[in-house]
């Protein structure tokens, strides 16, 4: 334990653009940041659509599917950078909603995800609300939205380019040295 807390003070105190260390920061770290401002944005936009009953996550499943027709459950969850098995948790309500339907591919091991025209009508309902909590982000950071997003599009991209089996991620066996 100790030397993960030597490791993380002396990454601290290499960055000379940190702020002093303090017994309850954030250890300058990016992860932490990230999912910590995830966290209470999320929680804003699920605050918004609560009149319409959805979560932000549902409300943008629902959004890519009208957007863009029916897609197989990879390539959804590869587009909403969701794990399979999270991407089927979160279906679940909207399945049983009748917001979507599942539906064998031509491939049988292929299942589209699809909007009905209860998923379409529950989506309409919610733009206003989601357009709202859009907006309070836009106030609150001002005229920084685009460089925002340029900035969360290049880190998704790092990210995607170190998962783990790409030609940047450690191998395996050296992961935690």
């Amino acid at each position: 334990m100790d030397r993960i807390i030597r490791c993380i003070y002396n990454d601290h105190m290499n960055d000379k653009s940190a702020p002093p260390p303090h017994p309850l920061a954030d250890l300058h770290c990016t992860c932490y940041r990230l999912r910590k401002a995830t966290r209470r944005v999320t929680a804003m936009y699920d605050e918004a659509l609560a009149p319409v009953g959805m979560t932000v996550t549902q409300f943008s499943i629902l959004a890519m599917v009208a957007l863009t027709g029916p897609r197989p459950m990879s390539t959804l969850a590869d587009a909403l950078g969701m794990e399979p098995s999270t991407l089927t948790r979160t279906l679940k309500p909207l399945i049983e909603r009748g917001d979507l339907v599942v539906e064998p591919g031509e491939d049988r091991r292929v299942k589209n995800v699809a909007i009905t025209d209860a998923g379409k009508h529950a989506a309409g309902l919610a733009v206003p609300y989601w357009r709202e909590a859009q907006r309070r982000v836009e106030r609150a950071l001002g005229g920084e939205v685009a460089q925002l997003h340029a900035l969360l599009r290049k880190v998704s991209a790092v990210a995607r380019a170190v998962e783990p089996g790409s030609a940047d991620s450690p191998p395996a066996d050296k992961v935690g040295r």
